[in-house]
């Protein structure tokens, strides 16, 4: 007896189909429609900074309700954890990808802590290193600042391990 039969369909790609030229589909991308897109992503990545700074600003609002309310802890680390992940999707396409690094330093150590005063110590380190950056525009890997600034946020987060939330 044999097995099933097994047939594979190539799916179409369709990415490719709108990008290319309607009259000359297999010549590759439309380089208009390749400029068109790389002007609007920088346009946007001009205004990431002040787009971000906000996302900043209720990641400090959420730090500080942590901070001040011990029974709001627990919500205010989600919230955290979901404005980090909502941030570590865009540094990198706007041209800050330090942003996106610790972007995702910072959920992963926010979805997993307790919230000890001294979690949130390293919660408000990470923080303050994301308006530094978008404040200073420090675009690409920022240089020695940032390369110092992942330094810092690396060991404050390997001596303050987040414990995993009950």
């Amino acid at each position: 007896m044999s097995g099933p039969s097994v047939r594979y369909l190539n799916a179409p790609d369709a990415l490719r189909e709108k990008a290319t030229r309607d009259e000359e589909p297999a010549a590759g991308l439309d380089p208009t429609r390749v400029a068109a897109a790389e002007a609007v992503l920088a346009a946007r990545a001009n205004h990431y900074p002040v787009t971000a700074l906000a996302d900043v600003d209720l990641l400090a609002s959420d730090l500080s309700r942590a901070q001040n309310k011990v029974t709001e802890r627990v919500r205010a680390l989600r919230a955290i954890s979901a404005t980090a992940h909502s941030m570590r999707c865009h540094g990198t396409t706007y041209g800050y990808p330090l942003v996106t690094k610790i972007a995702m330093s910072l959920y992963d150590y926010a979805s997993k802590a307790a919230g000890t005063d001294e979690q949130l110590e390293v919660i408000e380190a990470h923080v303050e290193a994301l308006r530094a950056i978008l404040v200073g525009r420090l675009t690409e890997d920022g240089g020695p600042v940032g390369q110092e600034i992942v330094h810092s946020l690396r060991l404050a987060v390997e001596g303050v391990p987040a414990e995993r939330r009950k």
